[in-house]
């Protein structure tokens, strides 16, 4: 027996070398990718990566209990065509109308334009720069400094009108 060796495991230390299986690698980088999905889900919030996620956690675990390349993609693939639908769901279930409604009271309030880049506004409104688009394509572009009001919200995004 060599002094750095370890038997009757899938990873042997041969002088500071580790020799993994197929399935124990493929299983470390499911769970790795897995992590990194994750961490993206925290970012985004968008609940959709959670089933991604949880198909890389189990196709891991899985490898790691041994399964074949092919039963951990096919276990991947089916966490994630089951998983998406309920993320979906979910998601749509936590949307409430309190929250639409915050989101959508800066309707009326009035705004001044900083800039204007082509179809492309910046305006001033409570203390920071937005980015704005006029709510109609018809509706004649503003001058820097004409007061203008919000007509909806997109995200970031104010969409107004002279």
């Amino acid at each position: 027996m060599m002094p750095y060796e370890a038997r009757g495991t899938d990873a042997t230390i041969i002088t500071g070398r580790i020799h993994m299986d197929t399935s124990t690698l493929a299983g470390i980088i499911f769970l790795v990718v897995g992590a990194l999905v994750l961490l993206s889900e925290l970012h985004t919030l968008t609940i959709y990566l959670l089933a991604v996620a949880a198909g890389l956690f189990a196709a891991g675990g899985l490898a790691l209990a041994g399964g074949g390349l092919t039963a951990d993609f096919a276990l991947l693939a089916i966490i994630i065509i089951l998983g998406l639908p309920i993320a979906h769901w979910w998601r749509r279930k936590l949307k409430n109308r309190a929250s639409e409604d915050i989101s959508q009271d800066d309707i009326g309030n009035k705004i001044t334009v900083v800039a204007i880049n082509g179809p492309h506004l910046r305006v001033d409104y409570r203390g920071s720069t937005w980015d704005a688009r006029l709510a109609d394509d018809a509706i004649a572009m503003p001058s820097v400094g004409a007061t203008c009001t919000i007509a909806r919200r997109d995200g970031n995004t104010l969409f107004i009108t002279p």
